[in-house]
């Protein structure tokens, strides 16, 4: 028998040991091998054989790393096959993530096969007539309804539910970034919170669906383990993605390459500027941009604002005045300015000739004649500027992004080639909130020598912080592909939780 003083050693040492090692086999599978296998395993868990009346899943991906188009798939899997009726697709809370969704599922999706037997309800486009979804409800058809998480929408949507025959009828809902606004987060800025929720658990429960199942989405699936927080949503199974790590560029791709892609910034939360850091990024920007125009491929640079949506608008007039500053700087000391650039990108481990350096201030010279600064999501005091009145598409030019909190979440910039995070916690990072900042995941390894992610040296503590807590919950499944297990998970999550400097999980 172990004694109490050997079991408290053990549990300390455990505490205390880092964890740099994925136990779990992944395959290398090639794009359609991978969707196959993934389809499979969700196919298996949303069967209507059992006798529950709902049942919750929560899916486990990567960020950036393909999850869209598994749900793309199991969407068009249960609508082809005849197992479900209705298809609710709760699309994130924000237009451009909802935007993506619905043309990627347009692209990829075999939905013209049978155009005549599948109605199409867009929440966003069907602001003022709901009639025809209510005759769809009712009626044989096949229903996939893309709904933005916004309690606005999701009551218009309720109330055709309410109008509806729904008698015998099957539903599945995907919700996409399931643990944020689905769940009890205690951000005061996320007023909806908490009605989100409530109405999911609405529709699971107190419609007359014969069948409902609920499949929430997350790469950061952290307070969704919490059963205090995701209530009624609490997750009956846990599903984790295959994910091919021979391409992919994650935490543990990144963190690896941290002294080369990571470039640290002297600004503070404390302070009221961050020049180093958007010094920093614009050069990046401009380095990257004449390195992919020769490949005729474009450039992104993201300003990601932690949590602050008001200073949107500061960050962009920081920009233009730092870009006029060594423009004028330039026509009255060339060299001076030069030198500064030349500085500034050594430091970031490149080597620049005078002529590389002369194609730099010819950009910063011309910027407003070739670049756009857009600012994603902003407040409605923001969008009757002239600037934002183009709508802002990814892959489609090379230009600086301006985001918040919103932007952190799905949605994918196809060219990123550098990040500036602007500011972070004086205290401990929440995971969840650190994992959907890093919109540089995904697949990008023919980035990896002009790639540059600026932040302070508190943020990369909790970069690497969070690969620890990462491995352990994918070790956790073992061989297995499926758990049900979560409780003892989360707890094993919260003890290594106490021993971690930068980072809480929630």
């Amino acid at each position: 028998m172990i004694s109490p003083s050997e079991l408290i050693k053990r549990y300390k040492e455990q505490k205390n040991e880092k964890i740099t090692k994925i136990t779990k086999d992944f395959f290398d599978f090639g794009i359609e091998e991978n969707l196959k296998f993934n389809v499979k395993n969700i196919s298996e868990e949303i069967k209507l054989d059992t006798y529950d009346k709902t049942k919750n899943i929560l899916v486990i991906g990567e960020v950036q790393s393909g999850k869209t188009n598994n749900l793309i798939e199991i969407a068009d899997f249960v609508i082809k096959n005849d197992i479900y009726d209705h298809v609710l697709w709760l699309s994130g809370t924000n237009k451009n993530l909802a935007r993506q969704t619905f043309s990627r599922y347009g692209a990829t999706s075999s939905v013209s096969r049978y155009k005549s037997e599948l109605f199409f309800y867009d929440s966003d486009a069907h602001r003022t007539n709901e009639s025809m979804l209510i005759d769809s409800l009712s009626s044989k058809r096949k229903v996939l309804s893309l709904v933005l998480k916004q309690s606005s929408h999701l009551n218009r949507f309720i109330s055709c539910l309410n109008k509806a025959d729904l008698v015998k009828k099957r539903l599945l809902i995907i919700d996409d970034e399931c643990d944020y606004f689905s769940i009890s987060n205690n951000v005061k800025d996320l007023k909806e919170d908490g009605g989100i929720r409530k109405s999911i658990e609405d529709i699971l429960g107190l419609f007359s669906y014969s069948k409902t199942i609920y499949i929430g989405v997350t790469a950061t699936p952290y307070s969704n383990f919490n059963s205090s927080k995701s209530l009624g949503l609490f997750p009956n199974k846990a599903i984790l993605l295959n994910t091919n790590y021979s391409k992919y560029t994650g935490l543990r791709w990144f963190n690896k390459r941290a002294d080369k892609v990571y470039v640290m910034t002297q600004n503070t939360k404390k302070k009221d500027t961050f020049e180093d850091s958007l010094e920093k990024g614009l050069l990046n920007f401009f380095y990257s941009y004449l390195i992919r125009i020769k490949e005729n491929k474009m450039t992104e640079c993201l300003v990601n604002i932690d949590l602050v949506n008001f200073q949107h608008e500061k960050i962009r007039n920081d920009i233009v005045t730092k870009l006029e500053s060594w423009k004028l700087g330039y026509s009255s000391n060339s060299e001076r300015i030069k030198n500064l650039i030349k500085t500034k990108l050594e430091y970031m481990g490149y080597n620049c000739d005078e002529n590389k350096l002369e194609e730099i201030c010819d950009l910063i010279n011309n910027f407003h004649t070739k670049f756009n600064i857009y600012i994603l999501n902003s407040s409605s005091s923001e969008e009757n500027n002239d600037y934002l009145i183009k709508q802002y598409e990814s892959g489609q030019e090379s230009c600086i992004l301006i985001g918040g909190v919103l932007v952190s979440r799905g949605f994918t910039f196809e060219n990123l080639t550098t990040e500036v995070m602007i500011n972070a916690p004086e205290s401990k990072s929440k995971i969840d909130v650190l994992l959907q900042r890093a919109r540089w995941f995904g697949y990008r390894t023919e980035y990896e020598d002009y790639i540059k992610i600026i932040m302070n040296d508190k943020v990369k503590k909790a970069f690497l912080e969070a690969e620890e807590i990462q491995i352990m919950m994918i070790n956790h499944f073992g061989k297995n592909w499926v758990i049900s297990d979560i409780n003892s998970l989360y707890l094993s999550l919260k003890r290594k939780e106490t021993n971690l400097e930068r980072l809480s999980i929630g």
